[in-house]
């Protein structure tokens, strides 16, 4: 079944909010100099997981 185009462009919108915050975070542990410990590998992790999930999202979109 063929998703909604507007459900599909939502759920990717979503998806990129959340990439974009995760990726800001590890930005901000770079300019502190905070790499290596627990909280820049939540921020890896969580900035590996939004991406997995838009990448998962747009493999529902088909050409036409």
């Amino acid at each position: 079944m063929k998703k909604n185009d507007d459900d599909v462009r939502f759920q990717a919108h979503e998806c990129l909010l959340k990439l974009d915050a995760a990726t800001v975070e590890m930005m901000k542990l770079v300019t502190l100099d905070q790499l290596g410990g627990p909280e820049w590998y939540e921020a890896v992790k969580a900035q590996r997981q939004a991406y997995e999930t838009l990448h998962k999202t747009l493999a529902d979109v088909s050409p036409e």
